[in-house]
């Protein structure tokens, strides 16, 4: 769980290591009793900026008898009970970066020291039931205090404290703990208006720890941090502590990266969600004090050039000269005068693949001699002119990119008199990692082809010989592998349509485009060519599609799945039939679609026995064998419904390891699972193959591996492909490895 901005967790060894859903830019200042705060909740020490009021529960800030705190309180405030001035003084750590380190702190939940703040939580609450008017403020500021830091764990006894508070405490289902909702400051602000307690108890809840998790998602992460900042910032611009939530804010838009493009949606970023944020900081800036808002200006203005606003960059940043200082006024001048007096807008670059980047831009006016494409990456940082065109050119493609690298890129428009300047843009290109989807093997020329994508969900497929020595990298769209994923927005760039067998065996590649499918395509699909052109409107990956293919017969099944039936189905040509099974029945078909028989699921678990995952239709009798991946069970029914064969492959603590495939060509069918050591050594991961030529359906583990593969295929040589970890290896029947090899290596 995620407990603030820039969290850290300190061992008793006293090192730190930095974690958390949003991890933004260190050192990070936090004021008021911050310092103890982030200590109980295992964030480490931080230095508070000057000014920020100390604070602690110890007994120097409640005027309690000593005897009725426990003798294990040290433990809730770490060693700073013992350095020279107490508690009070040393809640927050103000020494210098050259001064000796701050002692390590230790975890608040579990334990002692969960007892003792427990006693100190009774304790005020006690007080507060008999206490006057006048002490009613800073008791519930020292009890809301103390509630903030105590986080019960779910299997921890103090639970049921937070369990009986609803209205204080939350749970927190990432985190695993309950979370004070800071009902005692709420209280505060509420009953006691006047008091000069409040602005503390305001900022007290700008430092709870945060709920959920941010994901990743740029705009989310920003709200989900600076929501209860801005908030503060707006109600109490005046408050000493503001300076502290200034420093908070200009810490949470650290998030924005320098060469983010921030116009083009991705799934990290949302743009006019983060435009909204910007207008708030913007806005909020001018709301302060001059010499605070100048601050918070100055980064909005340099957030709008990542935007291409130069005309708000140039009016955040005039705002902010009134109240900069020396420093700061330099600096703004500085960036004022780097703003064009005329300019043209390039638009955010296209990352295609790795070595393909397309640019273009609005033109730049009618006296433009001819534009100069200039470009510098993230190594060299160098300058280079990679293009002269024309004066009409409004777009350029860059093919000499390198895999996982930023450039940026800014074309000149050469005039009589000047160069006019675009706006620069970064562009970064995806690294060669695969995200393997699917695998299946040709039937023609005994090829692997691997199914992926890169990190920019553009589709790859690797064809991989028989032997390893070829590979080749071609670009497709594929049917049938790429469930659950956005349909692909570079269509301009396919130019083939691949049908991959869901089971592992059959390949069929067609030349053209889905929007305007080859007659051979729509000839070789059997059952009529909706479900194709339905996938082909889609634009997002909502619906699921089965593929299956008989290579020879060129002919391909497209199956939806609407409602959550069929899991899973296998057609075969010859003999021409279709089993598809769901969660409660197998269904049997023939070649026209007419249900001949339906089966009862066998019932092996009530919850996931009768959930299908995998079916295979056995072309030797027309029988299926089907694959209830969630209790590790195969079952072969005929073709009459009845069980002639039900296999245990797994145990319980086994199957989330279980992959499956089946030669019928050699009546093998092969598994590969995870087995769970009872000795402590490493796991092992153990290839299977069950003999179906024999009566009694042998089971022979041939070889071990360290690392489980994914996905499996057999050969049609009596062997095996595994593929997984962004590597294939290829076993012959005997279990012995031909080869591995890399499949991200470019």
């Amino acid at each position: 769980m995620p407990y603030g901005i820039g969290q850290g967790v300190a061992t008793d060894g006293g090192d730190t290591a930095a974690h958390g859903a949003c991890l933004l830019p260190t050192p990070l200042v936090v004021v008021s009793f911050a310092g103890l705060l982030l200590t109980l909740v295992a964030c480490g020490q931080r230095q508070d900026p000057p000014g920020s009021p100390p604070w602690s529960i110890g007994t120097a800030a409640l005027p309690l008898d000593p005897a009725q705190i426990p003798q294990d309180t040290d433990e809730v405030m770490g060693n700073a009970a013992h350095a020279p001035g107490g508690p009070v003084e040393t809640a927050l750590d103000t020494r210098s970066a050259e001064q000796d380190p701050p002692p390590p702190v230790r975890r608040v939940w579990g334990g002692p020291a969960a007892d003792s703040l427990r006693a100190v939580l009774d304790s005020l609450e006690k007080r507060i039931a008999v206490a006057g008017e006048a002490e009613l403020p800073s008791l519930l500021l020292e009890l809301g205090r103390a509630k903030s830091v105590f986080m019960p764990a779910r299997d921890e006894h103090h639970r049921d404290y937070a369990i009986a508070r609803p209205a204080e405490y939350i749970y927190d289902e990432p985190g695993g703990s309950w979370g004070y909702t800071g009902q005692a400051f709420r209280d505060l602000i509420h009953r006691f208006p006047e008091s000069e307690l409040v602005e503390e108890a305001a900022y007290a809840l700008t430092l709870l720890p945060l709920r959920g998790e941010c994901e990743g998602f740029v705009p989310g992460c920003i709200a989900w941090e600076w929501e209860s900042v801005a908030g503060f910032l707006r109600t109490h611009p005046e408050s000493p502590l503001a300076d502290s939530a200034v420093d908070r804010t200009l810490a949470i838009f650290g998030l924005v990266e320098d060469d983010m493009e921030l116009r083009l949606p991705t799934d990290r970023l949302e743009p006019e969600t983060l435009r909204g944020l910007f207008e708030r900081l913007d806005s909020i800036g001018r709301e302060l004090p001059p010499a605070r808002g100048a601050r918070l200006l100055e980064r909005a203005g340099q957030l709008w050039l990542q935007f291409v606003e130069y005309e708000r960059a140039d009016s955040a940043f005039r705002a902010a000269l009134a109240g900069a200082d020396s420093t700061g006024r330099a600096r703004l001048e500085a960036q004022l005068a780097a703003l064009p007096a005329r300019w043209f807008k390039l638009g955010p670059a296209r990352v295609v693949h790795t070595g393909l980047v397309e640019l273009n831009w609005r033109s730049a006016g009618g006296d433009v001699l001819a534009h100069l494409v200039h470009r510098s990456d993230s190594e060299t940082g160098a300058d280079t002119v990679l293009a002269r065109l024309g004066p009409e050119a409004t777009s350029w493609t860059d093919t000499t990119t390198q895999p996982r690298t930023t450039y940026r890129y800014q074309v000149l428009a050469e005039t009589a008199v000047s160069m006019v300047p675009s706006n620069p843009i970064h562009a970064t290109t995806p690294s060669t990692r695969l995200f393997i989807m699917g695998i299946a093997v040709s039937t023609a020329d005994l090829h692997l082809h691997v199914f992926a994508f890169l990190e920019n969900d553009f589709p790859v497929v690797l064809r991989i010989a028989p032997d390893g020595s070829v590979t080749k990298r071609l670009r497709g769209v594929f049917i049938g592998l790429d469930d659950g994923r956005p349909r692909s927005v570079y269509d301009d760039h396919l130019h083939e349509i691949w049908l991959p067998d869901r089971h592992g065996v059959g390949v069929l590649r067609f030349s053209g485009r889905l929007a305007d499918p080859p007659p051979e395509l729509l000839a070789a699909i059997r059952g009529g060519d909706e479900p194709l052109r339905e996938y082909n409107r889609m634009t997002r990956g909502t619906a699921r599609w089965t593929v299956n293919v008989e290579e020879e017969k060129t002919a391909a099944w497209i199956h939806t799945r609407p409602g959550g039936f069929p899991t899973a189905v296998h057609c075969l040509a010859d003999p021409p039939l279709c089993w598809a099974a769901g969660r409660d029945e197998l269904v049997r078909q023939d070649a026209s679609g007419t249900i001949l028989n339906r089966v009862l699921s066998p019932h092996i678990d009530r919850h996931t026995g009768r959930f299908a995952t995998a079916i295979h239709a056995d072309p030797l009798d027309g029988s299926a064998w089907v694959f209830f991946g969630r209790s590790g069970h195969l079952v072969n029914v005929d073709t009459l419904g009845a069980v002639r064969h039900d296999i245990l492959l797994a145990g319980e603590r086994e199957v989330w390891s279980l992959a499956l495939t089946a030669d019928f060509d050699h009546r093998s069918i092969w598994f590969l699972r995870g087995r769970v050591p009872t000795d402590g050594t490493r796991n092992n991961r153990e290839l299977v193959r069950i003999d179906l030529g024999d009566p009694g359906l042998p089971q022979q583990v041939l070889a071990r591996f360290e690392k489980w593969g994914g996905y499996l295929a057999p050969d049609l040589q009596g062997g095996v492909w595994l593929v997984g970890w962004n590597h294939v290896t290829r076993v012959d029947g005997e279990g012995r490895t031909l080869f591995t090899m890399r499949l991200d290596g470019g």
